[in-house]
């Protein structure tokens, strides 16, 4: 899908040759969050190896002697474990992209739920752009992820289970590595993850990963139709996705607010 071609239905009252009731830009706004280009439903599969810094979420996503260093300061969290399937559904939200943040604002004006749930990251002047190497993210210039949970499994079993601490109370949950364990990947190259979320106070059924928008200096997103694979390896659930996304629809930290929407609807 061409961004640029892409439009929201306006406000009703904005253009009476086109006007629309309030539910109605409700329901085209929904859509775009919950089921649209930015918005994939899955069910994670399973893999048979721990997830760890030698073993990331793609293959050679960590520098090998970054990797050997970093799992040997805690070998205990490459253990391998019999797992059973996740058979939960979820929402795998991509925020950072304008048509999401445009849609998010509306429904915010629209709706105290939707003002309750999202969180807001707001410029100051003590911020700077992300620099790994500082170790300093802005969340306003990275793209951010949600996985979001949609229905348990049959039994009542979610993430919740195996990547929170005491059913969603605490994040994340011991014996994993969570930065190279979730990652982007484009003709570009790839990125992990440097940071993370669980949404707000009254959405928490949800995980945001932010990723670094630049690999080597470069955009990691360059063209108006760009795949993107995204993919999440919880205590060996994978959650996997591929998006395609445009360049121009990137939050670059121009922006002077970013939104993140994680509840459902």
């Amino acid at each position: 899908m061409i961004l640029a071609a892409w439009s929201l239905p306006p406000i009703c009252g904005q253009h009476p040759d086109r006007e629309r009731t309030e539910e109605a830009a409700r329901v085209d706004s929904l859509r775009v969050l919950n089921d649209s280009a930015w918005a994939h439903t899955v069910t994670p599969t399973t893999r048979d190896a721990a997830c760890d810094w030698e073993h990331p979420a793609f293959p050679d996503l960590v520098p090998e002697d970054v990797a050997v260093m970093r799992d040997a300061e805690d070998p205990a969290r490459s253990r391998s474990e019999i797992v059973k399937p996740d058979n939960a559904k979820y929402l795998v939200r991509w925020l950072s992209v304008k048509p999401v943040q445009v849609v998010t604002e509306r429904l915010m004006a629209l709706d105290d739920h939707w003002r309750l749930t999202t969180a807001q990251l707001k410029t100051s002047d003590d911020d700077g752009p992300t620099d790994l190497a500082e170790r300093r993210y802005n969340g306003r210039d990275m793209i951010t992820i949600a996985v979001i949970l949609k229905h348990a499994g049959a039994d009542g079993s979610s993430f919740l289970d195996y990547a929170f601490r005491d059913h969603g109370k605490g994040f994340p949950s011991g014996g994993w590595a969570l930065w190279p364990c979730a990652g982007l990947k484009t003709r570009n190259g790839q990125v992990h993850s440097y940071a993370s979320g669980i949404g707000t106070a009254q959405e928490p059924k949800s995980i945001t990963l932010s990723f670094p928008r630049l690999v080597e200096g470069k955009p990691l997103i360059t063209s108006a139709s760009e795949s993107v694979q995204f993919r999440f390896v919880a205590r060996q659930r994978v959650f996997e996705t591929t998006f395609t996304i445009n360049a121009r629809d990137v939050l670059d930290g121009s922006e002077a607010v970013a939104y993140f929407p994680t509840a459902l609807q």
